[in-house]
């Protein structure tokens, strides 16, 4: 896993794969922070996003063979064993690659169930929990990408088009929560609105899920002291909520890293589900 904090970076990354220079590409993220932005410039390039069953994708696959495909954001994604099989499948390092789909069922019209492409692939998501660095065979094929640009780079994002610098002042001096290139969309239509954008952009992160919250604290490093006190009124959660989110923020920060430290062999360590601290996290 590479661990990247510069959109400088995630821009190269993603130009990269524009000039055909990488064949398979998975860049997660945090949600709001322009995963999805910076690939519109992709040139012969077919986005896929929204609800997916596998057959869909696999006519999708074979309308646009003679393009790179970028999957956007579908969930489903490694969870599903069929979905899983054609992404390998498309996923294969050889330059030209077949696709099979052998099923009693019959295929639409014009669909073969084999056929041959020569498309590299983007995935860009929020989080694909179920990749097993070490044993997973579409893990091994891919170039994973973990994006956590801090405030300061978020903010630095925001002032290359933002044209109101008060929204992006304000959203500079909210260190305490994490903040989003989507916060300044919302503002922006707050102001438009006549509201107080203000008031209405602090109501909103105080109604933060927990998972926004466990990617905030998986970002800021530990205090002592003064700086530690009562942080869970910053964040608009009770004290016990806040410990118990902290703890699994530790967690799953402490298993990033076993997943960029596993051997390429895989064979040093094995990860289940529950030691990869793939949780559930209900909504605030």
């Amino acid at each position: 896993m590479i661990k990247i904090e510069k959109y400088a970076e995630m821009d190269a990354i993603i130009t990269a794969f524009d000039q055909g220079h990488l064949g398979l590409v998975v860049l997660t993220s945090a949600p709001g922070l322009g995963k999805t932005n910076a690939g519109q410039g992709l040139t012969s390039t077919h986005r896929i996003s929204g609800h997916l069953t596998p057959l869909k994708l696999y006519i999708l696959l074979h309308e646009n063979r003679t393009k790179n495909i970028w999957i956007d954001d579908i969930h489903r994604l490694t969870a599903d064993r069929d979905m899983r099989n054609l992404l390998v499948q498309l996923c294969e390092t050889t330059p030209e690659k077949t696709i099979s789909w052998l099923s009693s069922k019959p295929l639409p019209d014009g669909t073969p169930e084999t056929f041959t492409t020569r498309s590299h692939v983007l995935i860009t998501a929020n989080a694909i929990p179920t990749i097993d660095a070490s044993k997973d065979a579409l893990a091994s094929r891919a170039h994973i990408i973990q994006f956590r640009p801090p405030h300061a780079e978020r903010i630095a994002r925001l002032r290359q088009w933002a044209t109101h610098t008060d929204i992006v002042d304000h959203l500079a001096a909210m260190t305490d929560r994490p903040v989003t290139l989507r916060d300044y969309a919302k503002a922006l239509e707050w102001k438009d609105a006549g509201h107080d954008w203000k008031a209405r952009l602090d109501q909103d992160h105080d109604r933060l899920t927990s998972a926004d919250i466990i990617e905030h604290l998986k970002n800021i490093k530990p205090t002592r002291g003064e700086n530690e006190r009562q942080p869970w009124q910053k964040l608009g959660v009770s004290r016990a909520k806040y410990y118990r989110l902290k703890k699994l923020a530790k967690v799953s920060r402490k298993t990033s890293m076993r997943l960029s430290q596993t051997p390429e062999n895989g064979r040093s360590e094995r990860y289940s589900g529950k030691k990869a601290g793939i949780v559930s996290i209900s909504r605030m």
